[in-house]
């Protein structure tokens, strides 16, 4: 659930990935309402992709559980 991986997302979205999307999205002339919105959309939905992946990853390759302290 997303209460589950709220960690994640805040450890990524707030210095990484959401000023990163927030300048694509305006490099690509999404007006600026429509950025700001689109932005936090894509920034939640891309970090709970990368914690899903990397669990995945530990749970298929590693044999193990997410160590906690990759995804808070």
């Amino acid at each position: 659930s997303m209460g589950e991986a709220s960690g994640s997302i805040y450890l990524w979205h707030t210095p990484v990935m959401l000023p990163a999307i927030t300048k694509l999205l305006a490099f690509c002339g999404i007006p600026s309402m429509l950025n700001y919105f689109g932005s936090i959309f894509l920034t939640i939905a891309i970090c709970i992709l990368l914690r899903k992946c990397v669990e995945s990853f530990f749970a298929t390759v590693m044999k193990a559980p997410t160590p906690r302290y990759i995804t808070l």
